[in-house]
């Protein structure tokens, strides 16, 4: 199945479930919709270029002895122990590849649920999921790409966290500690530390409109033409993104 075909799917199956639920609870046709969104990404097969990858990190791991951490990181190579980790208990545990993918996509789908019930009105729980299926970086690459999409995952958290109150030091401990998990997982994590100085930006509500996207437009033409440009410059970081 194509990922248009796919989308389309998911598409008529969120649009029926709005018309089917909106005069009943609008947050149980976000809670049905999300889970169809949570099935259909559990039983997808060979989804993407990087599918048999993981794959065959997990088959790898069946016969493969590792004792601590530093076993860990050895055999994914790049020092990434938070994912062999991952794929180590999905053998141990017996739910096996196709379990993780379970377990991740539910995660997933749970963590969307958490933010758009707390940051969208429910009148616009419709059009936040369209947003969702439909956007490519996001959903379908993301869901061929399974270190890099659970790391975006983990960071919705810390969004939450600095979002609600960037002032408590207990919050931005958190963020930092769970930015760290992620390189764990995707050495490339480490990079979203300089996200952080942006939840510091004082504006008032009159302000939001335009200066919010302003510094964000900032920080993109650094990233990318500055930060990029480096990273494609050095061996160093473009094993650590591989």
């Amino acid at each position: 199945m194509s990922s248009l075909n796919a989308i389309g799917i998911l598409l008529f199956c969120i649009i029926c479930n709005y018309f089917i639920f909106k005069s009943l609870s609008n947050d149980l046709f976000l809670k049905i919709s999300l889970l169809i969104i949570s099935i259909f990404l559990s039983i997808r097969y060979e989804w993407g270029n990087d599918y048999h990858i993981y794959l065959n990190l997990y088959e790898g791991l069946k016969n493969y002895e590792c004792n601590s951490i530093e076993d860990l990181s050895k055999y994914t190579k790049n020092g990434e122990w938070g994912w062999a980790l991952i794929n180590k208990f999905g053998y141990v545990s017996g739910v096996g590849f196709f379990g993780i993918i379970i377990c991740l996509s539910l995660f997933q789908n749970y963590t969307i649920y958490r933010l758009i019930k707390k940051n969208v009105e429910s009148k616009y729980y419709l059009i936040s999921l369209i947003f969702y299926v439909t956007n490519i970086s996001l959903f379908v690459i993301g869901a061929s790409m399974l270190r890099q999409q659970l790391c975006i995952v983990l960071y919705l958290y810390v969004f939450e966290l600095m979002k609600d109150d960037p002032q408590n030091f207990r919050n931005v401990l958190m963020s930092i500690f769970i930015i760290l998990i992620g390189t764990t997982i995707h050495r490339s994590n480490l990079f979203l530390l300089l996200s952080l100085p942006l939840y510091y930006l004082h504006i008032n509500e009159s302000e939001r409109n335009y200066k919010f996207p302003f510094f964000l437009m900032i920080f993109y033409l650094i990233w990318n033409f500055l930060v990029v440009r480096y990273i494609q410059n050095s061996s160093f970081l473009i094993e650590l993104l591989s």
